[in-house]
């Protein structure tokens, strides 16, 4: 398990965050750690459009502002979207 040292102001941002997500702190810094390497991945895979970063950026703001999606909703967009990318 790794540490990762933060300002008393953002531990006290993350805390109120994750309060109001009704989820522990240290899921709420795992899953944002987990979506910002998903969009460094996404943005440096040549095969991402400048549209599809854009909504990966988007929905990361999202997140940011603290509204939250289904994990139903966000596997039907993903079937969705790799049927589309298969298509291709």
């Amino acid at each position: 398990m790794a540490q990762v040292h933060i300002s008393d102001e953002l531990d006290a941002e993350l805390e109120r965050i994750a309060g109001q997500l009704g989820c522990a702190k240290n899921e709420f810094v795992e899953d944002a750690i987990t979506l910002r390497i998903g969009e460094h991945r996404a943005a440096s895979d040549s095969h991402l459009t400048e549209e599809e970063i854009a909504k990966l950026r988007r929905g990361l703001d999202q997140l940011n502002r603290g509204e939250i999606v289904s994990g139903e909703v966000i596997e039907a967009k993903f079937a969705a979207w790799r049927k589309r990318r298969a298509a291709r």
